[in-house]
């Protein structure tokens, strides 16, 4: 297994999806605190979360073609820990966002 270019392309696809999720949640409502109080099922936030599984799928599929074993268990490695990390990314950033009042 390539476990370095796993780590990598799961670190580097879970920021890019938060801080896409966050542009266009910013980009809509504003810079303002609204847009961190968005409800989940709105349609900026929900085009958000599949903006981040289309990252996570890219990461996949990056990592399946670069790699030369495992090819399936090492895509599907990676979008699980790419989506679960954007998950827990983009609430501590909202959570810190909201702290500091932004």
């Amino acid at each position: 297994m390539r476990w370095r270019l796993l780590i990598i392309t799961v670190l580097l696809a879970s920021l890019a999806a938060t801080v896409l999720w966050l542009a266009i949640l910013f980009g809509v409502h504003g810079i303002n605190g609204s847009a961190l109080r968005v409800q989940p099922l709105t349609l900026w936030f929900i085009i958000g979360g599949l903006s981040a599984v289309a990252v996570a799928c890219y990461s996949g599929l990056f990592v399946y073609r670069h790699t030369a074993r495992h090819r399936r268990m090492q895509a599907l490695l990676s979008i699980v820990i790419s989506l679960t990390m954007t998950l827990l990314l983009f609430h501590l950033a909202k959570h810190i966002l909201i702290l500091y009042r932004l």
